[in-house]
């Protein structure tokens, strides 16, 4: 479409489909209102429009196409409407000026590369119903701070969050049944490690301070460097302490302990740097001054109800 000129794009309630490319390299667009007479929107629609700040979708589309943002690097915030079950590949490719994503609990399936090099993003909420994370979906997400998995998650593919170099607190679901190669490759500052199943990945990190272990049959992984064996303390369900002790990789670590006598609340204030967001995504800076409610802190679930 020659569309070089417009700013901004407004389309009538009559609208059902939008098609392949059809507002694709719109350089000067900055907004688009899709309303939600829309039902179908094309591969590529939206892409490399380099001014596009906001854009609002139709509540009616049930997934988002491949590239449709592609290449946006303006692209501030998106709201990913509760419909939507696929996040298809690329489709947010290089939007590096997001920092928040909030992912629907309907979703089931974060493409390939879904959100490739968006280095500005620090926080991604993950729903519920997601199945499998696609190879290179958070590649290259150089500013993400933490990120947990959740229960439904049965596959994470080959380098899903590689290069996400700041990344210090990753929580794992209880029901992950393969990892890719190198899913986490090039994340050498990873400070907190929670396992809920029985799969532990490669972290290429020497800087864990807590590993925090849920299995009652000790998982199987590589060797952590000698730093990690010396400095990081391991959480191991109280019941089971006997077979970590005597598990090949797990036993060398210097400091043991169960998870049942340590609360979370008592990691979480261990913690020198705290990472607090709230379930809508939003960063404090103090535990002391937190409402009552529920927040993810350091990676993990924590209520606060003394208020």
């Amino acid at each position: 479409m020659a569309c070089g000129n417009i700013s901004t794009i407004s389309l009538g309630n009559g609208v059902e489909i939008i098609g392949n490319h059809a507002f694709q390299s719109c350089k000067k667009l900055t907004s688009i209102n899709i309303p939600n007479s829309v039902r179908t929107i094309g591969e590529y629609a939206f892409s490399l429009n380099e001014c596009l700040v906001s854009a609002t979708i139709s509540e009616n589309i049930d997934s988002i196409a491949e590239c449709l943002f592609w290449g946006c690097s303006s692209l501030t915030s998106i709201e990913i409407p509760e419909n939507i079950s696929l996040i298809g590949r690329s489709a947010f490719y290089g939007c590096n000026s997001l920092s928040l994503i909030d992912i629907p609990n309907k979703v089931t399936d974060i493409g390939d590369c879904a959100f490739y090099g968006c280095n500005n993003l620090v926080s991604v909420t993950i729903g519920g119903s997601v199945s499998k994370i696609g190879t290179g979906a958070f590649y290259d997400c150089n500013n993400l701070l933490s990120i947990s998995i959740p229960d439904g998650v049965v596959e994470v593919a080959e380098v899903a969050f590689g290069r996400c170099s700041m990344l210090k607190n990753i929580e794992l679901g209880s029901h992950i049944e393969t990892f890719g190669k190198n899913v986490f490759v090039g994340c050498s500052g990873v400070e907190l490690l929670i396992v809920k199943g029985n799969l532990v990945p490669l972290i290429p990190s020497d800087v864990f301070t807590r590993i925090i272990l849920y299995s009652l049959d000790p998982p199987q992984t590589e060797e952590f460097a000698d730093a990690v064996y010396q400095n990081c303390k391991l959480y191991v369900p109280q019941k089971v302490l006997d077979e970590y002790l005597n598990a090949d990789v797990w036993s060398k670590f210097s400091h043991i302990m169960t998870i049942e006598g340590s609360s979370i609340g008592n990691i979480c204030n261990e913690e020198p740097d705290k990472v607090i967001y709230d379930l809508r995504g939003f960063r404090y800076s103090d535990v002391e001054t937190l409402e009552k409610g529920v927040y993810i802190v350091n990676g993990r679930k924590v209520v606060v109800d003394n208020k």
